[in-house]
């Protein structure tokens, strides 16, 4: 939206245009009129035949007759303000008036020849000019009037006077029968008055001066002389017409107008040099005069004086103009101002206006307001364009970036996929905007019937919690709406289950049997993944977890020790676990006892222990004969050990359950071994030793304990690996063959071809344990072996060999 302003040189910036208009005045008389003059765009006078003055107040849209108290013809008006003016005529008359032309005051001429034109600088000095070249002058306002030499014969007519200021002015005219061309200038106001040549004889009858440099005049003949060095030189001008021009006017050096003897007017925007037909009355064109460029009247024969003006078309969006928030769907009102437009074509951007989509081709300017239903086209980039369907140029642009939102809501979960009990409680959430309530539905088939869960309810929590009902259905989904317009909603994606569990039946084969109790194993150490319907099959025990407990209880439905599942556990158990000093073997391997204490009514126990890898291989866990009666399951994952161990009868265990063995994969072992203990619970008890953490054991390693007796080839570590492993053997003391000294060592690498691949050793080794890196980035996937050769002092040869999988 811009504010309108009517100041023309604004007009492009704005939403507004022009258009010019001449107009038929009705003056009320039919007399000819040979002058006109205003002195604002609403008061003005003309005078010509027969002593006639009209005036109006209001432009022209009325005239009235004043009284001037003569019959003769007047031939100039003047005013220099609202109240004081001058009119002049034939046989020499000069009247004054000083309230506007209400009453007219003869003044002495001192002649009695014609006065064509008079002209004021001010309320005292002015001039008159007329037959036989005659001209005078006035510094009392009227008062009296002193003829100025001007060399003139009495065959001249001076038809036009101008001053630029009280010193310079012009006065043109000729004589038709002498055929002479007279334009006179002074720079003394009058006191002398020289001869300035024009390029042709034809007397020349109106004239118009913009400043002391650029001037005009017009005559006989079509003729425009145009000087810009105040009449050194006077040009020819190119003329519109060859009929007699009586009048010009220019508000600019470069736009003015002229008006001829058939009634036509014309005008220059370039300083003369084209011309436009402006209008044509058919009637002589006797004065002009223009206030500006845009308002200006001319006086004619037969009383008729016709108005320019512009019409200024103009066109201002109001609303919406910036920071609207305006909702999809609803109705809004684009209201604007306008003047001179019939139709307005409406479009609107959501792009801050790189494109434009129509909202409506064309809509009737009045009353001004269009009620626009907002489209599903959420920006906070939104403008509306209006324009004038005549002329697309005229338009206006919201000034800021408004916004159409659309409420939305959606569903988060359920979602899909989920598999929730009766009687549990889950969340039911989303996510919205620009909605304050709304109301939560759900169906069990699919859609087919809604039931209600909760309307109204907040819709900023995004979260409730829903009690399961006891309903089992799989083609569950949840709707979310909102209460005031139920057309905004969200449904979950995909069907939920709410079902009651087949508990035991964790493979869903429809029985439950000892396998299982076995996949529950292998998901608590880790092996596998169970789905949603499989955990909340496994969980029989009543609890929210899966424990080893719920195998121990499947195994006992299945072997008949309880009639059904679920089964509660209506004991308690105790107990906590604990390492115990580790040792190593002569043969290198670690071993460290798992102790669990004080043990009652133990039916199952899981734990989580770590280790680092990077300097042992975890090779099993050695159960001891006080768990014979436990079905168990170990799992490796990375440096993570996962045990889980079960029984059908409740068990008092007090001691060691079994030995975790390790084999060292580094040469130098550290001084420390550390075992961590992640997680441990017995039945379904977590058990903690500390608030900040577990168990951590330390022990101590023995050198000199751990030397070989015998030659050994361990397995590498990784195996498979891809493309580097490590390979450690054992070279036993010199002294069990009875040499101290070291032995002659040979480590190759083999294909199943038996080609050699690579020999990572063949040097004299110390007794003790040794590694090697074999880094198998050239050779193709496969199976390798590795052999190791050695030869003690005594000639004896020993040869080890072990298989390795390389897989890229």
């Amino acid at each position: 939206m811009k504010k309108l302003n009517f100041v023309f040189v604004l007009f492009f910036m704005l939403g507004i245009t022009a258009k010019a208009q001449w107009t038929l005045q009705t003056s009320g008389v039919t007399q000819d009129l040979y002058s006109i003059f205003f002195v604002d765009e609403n008061t003005g006078w003309a005078c010509g035949w027969n002593g006639k003055i009209v005036s109006t107040t209001n432009g022209g849209a009325t005239w009235f007759q004043q009284t001037s108290g003569v019959v003769s013809q007047l031939s100039s008006i003047f005013f220099i303000n609202s109240s004081n003016g001058w009119c002049s005529g034939d046989g020499g008359i000069i009247l004054k008036s000083t309230n506007g032309g209400a009453n007219w005051i003869s003044q002495t001429s001192g002649t009695t020849m014609s006065l064509a034109s008079i002209y004021f600088v001010d309320a005292n000095t002015g001039w008159a000019c007329g037959d036989q070249g005659k001209i005078y002058k006035t510094t009392n306002g009227g008062a009296n009037w002193i003829a100025q030499p001007t060399g003139l014969s009495s065959y001249d007519m001076l038809w036009s006077i101008k001053f630029v200021n009280s010193t310079t002015g012009w006065a043109v005219g000729g004589s038709f029968i002498a055929m002479t061309c007279s334009i006179l200038k002074t720079t003394n106001g009058g006191t002398n008055w020289t001869q300035q040549y024009s390029p042709v004889s034809n007397q020349q009858r109106a004239s118009s001066f913009i400043n002391e440099n650029v001037g005009y005049t017009v005559g006989d003949y079509g003729t425009i002389f145009k000087t810009t060095n105040g009449g050194s030189s006077w040009s020819f001008s190119p003329s519109p017409t060859s009929d007699w021009l009586y009048s010009v006017f220019f508000v600019s050096e470069t736009t003015g107008w002229v008006g001829n003897g058939s009634g036509e007017i014309y005008k220059t925007t370039n300083g003369g040099t084209n011309w436009t037909l402006q209008t044509s009355v058919s009637n002589r064109i006797n004065s002009l005069f223009f206030l500006n460029a845009n308002l200006g009247w001319a006086s004619c024969d037969a009383g008729k004086i016709v108005k320019h003006y512009v019409i200024v078309s103009s066109l201002g969006l109001v609303s919406p103009n910036g920071s609207e928030n305006w909702r999809v769907g609803s109705a809004q009102n684009i209201t604007w101002n306008s003047t001179a437009v019939s139709n307005v074509k409406l479009e609107y951007s959501t792009n801050n206006g790189v494109n434009w989509i129509t909202i409506a081709g064309s809509v009737a300017a009045s009353p001004a307001v269009y009620s626009w239903t907002i489209p599903n086209t959420p920006s906070s980039q939104c403008k509306v364009k209006i324009s004038d369907v005549d002329n697309s140029s005229l338009s206006d642009i919201s000034d800021n970036v408004f916004t159409i939102y659309s409420p939305s809501v959606t569903v988060i979960s359920p979602n899909g996929g989920e598999v929730w009990k009766p009687g549990s409680n889950q969340f039911i959430t989303w996510s919205s905007q620009n909605v304050s309530q709304i109301k939560i539905e759900y169906s069990v088939n699919g859609g087919g019937s809604w039931l209600t869960i909760a309307n109204p309810f907040s819709a900023s929590s995004n979260s409730y919690t829903w009690e399961v009902p006891n309903t089992s259905s799989g083609n569950c989904r949840v709707k979310i709406s909102d209460t005031s317009d139920a057309a905004i909603n969200d449904i979950s994606d995909n069907p939920f289950e709410i079902t009651i569990p087949d508990y035991g039946d964790v493979d869903l084969n429809n029985l439950v049997q000892a396998y299982d109790a076995s996949l529950i194993l292998k998901y608590l150490v880790g092996s596998i993944e169970l789905t949603r319907q499989q955990k909340y099959n496994a969980n029989v025990s009543g609890d929210t977890t899966i424990s080893g407990v719920d195998a121990s209880l499947i195994l006992q439905k299945v072997v008949g020790l309880i009639d059904s599942l679920p089964h509660t556990i209506n004991f308690s158990s105790s107990g906590s676990i604990t390492f115990k000093t580790g040792f190593q073997n002569s043969d290198g391997n670690l071993f460290v006892p798992l102790f669990i204490k004080s043990g009652s009514n133990i039916i199952s126990f899981e734990g989580e222990i770590d280790f680092n890898q990077n300097q042992y291989m975890f090779i099993e866990i050695e159960w001891s004969a006080a768990l014979n009666s436990f079905v168990k399951e170990v799992s490796l994952k990375e440096n993570k050990i996962n045990f889980v161990c079960f029984t059908t009868t409740a068990s008092s265990i007090e001691g060691e359950i079994g030995k975790i063995r390790f084999i060292p994969t580094v040469d130098a072992l550290p001084e420390n071994f550390h075992l961590t203990i992640n997680k441990f619970r017995i039945n379904e008890n977590e058990i903690k030793y500390r608030d900040y953490g577990w168990d951590i054991l330390s022990f101590k390693t023995d050198y000199q304990q751990g030397i070989p007796i015998d030659y050994q080839l361990l397995q590498n570590y990784p195996n498979p690996f891809n493309p580097v492993t490590k390979i450690r053997y054992s070279i036993p003391f010199a002294e069990t063959h009875r040499h101290a000294s070291p032995q002659n060592v040979i480590l190759k690498i083999y294909d199943v071809l038996g080609n050699e691949v690579a020999t990572l050793v063949n040097e004299q080794k110390e007794p003790g344990t040794h590694t090697v890196e074999f880094d198998a980035s050239e050779l193709t996937s496969g199976v390798y072996f590795c052999r190791l050769s050695a030869i003690d002092n005594s000639g004896r040869r020993t040869v080890r060999q072990s298989k390795m999988l390389l897989l890229k």
